[in-house]
């Protein structure tokens, strides 16, 4: 069956999420995986934080790709209002942050370090969420650059 928003916010509760594009191809990326994790996906990255970090979500899409035998998984996410993605990202922070040793911003992402796996993860400027997220130090940062700013 096709996902629907589960119903945290009742006037959403049956819609299908929006689609959207989780990012461009890693160069040399052979793609693994692709589809929509969802709520129920949220529920367990966030833990006890979850119900009302999840309230507002309006979609998602994830990709993962090997790159030269690493790992890349690329997920964006959207939701009903700028404060609900404010919450979640909120939520997101405090629960990567307190998995993994924080790291220096890069490309405008933040990022924590929890072995063997680094993520990263930003506001977008379409209001969407980006995360990514790999096994490879070099993959994520040329998958932070495809998608970043400039570090000053």
């Amino acid at each position: 069956a096709p996902i629907a928003r589960q119903g945290a916010v009742p006037e959403h509760a049956g819609e299908p999420p929006r689609a959207l594009d989780p990012g461009p191809v890693p160069g040399g990326g052979r793609q693994i995986a692709e589809g929509v994790l969802g709520e129920a996906f949220i529920g367990t990255l966030l833990e006890g934080e979850a119900e009302e970090a999840a309230a507002g979500w309006g979609g998602d899409a994830y990709r993962t790709w090997d790159v030269g035998g690493k790992t890349l998984l690329t997920w964006r996410s959207v939701w009903d209002s700028e404060k609900d993605a404010r919450e979640f990202r909120e939520a997101l922070s405090a629960t990567l942050v307190s998995r993994g040793q924080a790291r220096p911003p890069r490309h405008g992402f933040r990022i924590v370090f929890a072995a063997p796996w680094t993520v990263a993860w930003r506001t977008d400027a379409d209001g969407a969420i980006t995360l990514l997220s790999s096994d490879d130090e070099r993959v994520l940062t040329d998958a932070l650059r495809a998608r970043g700013t400039p570090d000053p």
